[in-house]
């Protein structure tokens, strides 16, 4: 039996996804801004096979100061970044200082973070059709695998 692990902003992860949970915690993100801040600043929402093996996961990576998300949906060898501005997809911006790296461009406000968790939910093996995404193989990576360590990668052939 396929199943499914959703991680919350308050820490609780759970099987179940509790649409009501999540509403408040994304479409009425002012009023729950403090529990964002005191949560992870990358969650993620998981689909698994019987044998356990992850098929989809969504990621959303909370930007505190400008209080938007920026999500990266994966299905196989598949990678979508969530697309806020086109124009800021080569800056980067570490969370929480430990090299979680995300991309500006990708932030998108609360309540469409919202559409996509709430699609994964109906459909993980798709990314929702209700936000813009942009192909991890149109980004240029050069500068967060720098940042990351993993620029001498191609030393390894």
């Amino acid at each position: 039996m396929y199943y499914f692990e959703f991680s919350y902003p308050d820490g609780t992860v759970s099987e179940n996804f509790i649409l009501e949970k999540y509403r408040d915690f994304f479409m009425s993100y002012s009023e729950n801004k403090y529990i964002w801040t005191k949560s992870h600043t990358t969650l993620a929402s998981r689909y698994f096979s019987e044998n356990r093996k992850i098929i989809s996961t969504l990621f959303f990576s909370h930007h505190s100061e400008q209080g938007t998300f920026s999500l990266l949906y994966s299905h196989g060898s598949s990678g979508f970044y969530s697309l806020g501005d086109k124009d800021k997809m080569d800056q980067l911006i570490d969370l929480d200082g430990q090299l979680d790296l995300i991309f500006v461009g990708a932030c998108i406000p609360p309540e469409k973070a919202f559409l996509a968790i709430e699609d994964f939910a109906k459909n993980p093996l798709e990314p929702s059709e209700r936000i813009d995404w942009i192909n991890a193989k149109d980004i240029d990576m050069t500068e967060k695998y720098r940042l990351l360590g993993l620029d001498d990668l191609e030393d390894l052939d």
